[in-house]
């Protein structure tokens, strides 16, 4: 009797863990964008300024920033469409839309880009 205890333990652990990495991969991969799954977006909103790498922060969402002519940074942002890195350095103005939810952590709003256009 201790014998099949044992080897129904056994098997509800492996179902357990098989299903907790599931639900692992599956949060990751909505994730990767830096965008909660489930979540919607607000209006369009467009912003200048210069768009630069995101690096090290204490709110890490978005894969690179918005700032100002003063450094201030307006906006985290991410896109699906867009190669922001092409972007890098450069005076822009960003078209998109608002993630729902923040900011968070004292980090800036969150935006996911649908145009950039570089100031000339």
């Amino acid at each position: 009797m201790k014998a099949i205890r044992f080897a129904f333990l056994i098997l509800i652990s492996v179902i357990m863990t098989n299903g907790l990495h599931s639900v692992t991969t599956v949060a990751a991969k909505a994730n990767e964008s830096g965008i909660k799954a489930g979540t919607t977006m607000q209006e369009s909103v467009t912003a200048e300024g210069t768009i630069q790498k995101q690096g090290m922060t204490a709110y890490q969402y978005g894969t690179h920033v918005l700032k100002d002519s003063s450094k201030k940074t307006l906006y985290a942002l991410t896109s699906k469409s867009l190669k922001l890195d092409s972007f890098v350095g450069k005076q822009v103005t960003v078209t998109g839309k608002l993630v729902d939810g923040y900011p968070v952590d004292g980090g800036p709003k969150f935006m996911e880009v649908t145009d950039v256009e570089e100031v000339k």
